[in-house]
């Protein structure tokens, strides 16, 4: 059996033209964000200050890598529809 730590995942639902949850808080060791986008249209998943911009088709589970992210709160949005909005906190 293989040593080492697991790394965690973290999750965000797309419903309804929004976030689900719309303030998510990434425990010490998250590396994966997943985002499951159940509307029938395109969303992406922004955070503009450090360049994440990941599309989520619809239907799509998608992860983002999130290993990276500094400790803070960073503001997300979907850059097509401006009123999908929330924060991310890394601690």
């Amino acid at each position: 059996q293989l040593g080492g730590a697991k790394s965690k995942t973290a999750a965000i639902q797309i419903a309804d033209l929004a976030f689900d949850p719309d303030c998510i808080e990434l425990p010490a060791g998250t590396a994966t964000l997943s985002i499951e986008n159940t509307d029938d249209t395109d969303h992406t998943f922004t955070i503009a200050e450090i360049n994440v911009n990941t599309q989520i088709g619809p239907g799509a589970d998608v992860g983002v890598d999130v290993a990276a992210i500094n400790d803070g709160v960073w503001a997300f949005r979907c850059t097509i529809h401006p009123q999908m909005t929330g924060f991310l906190t890394r601690h």
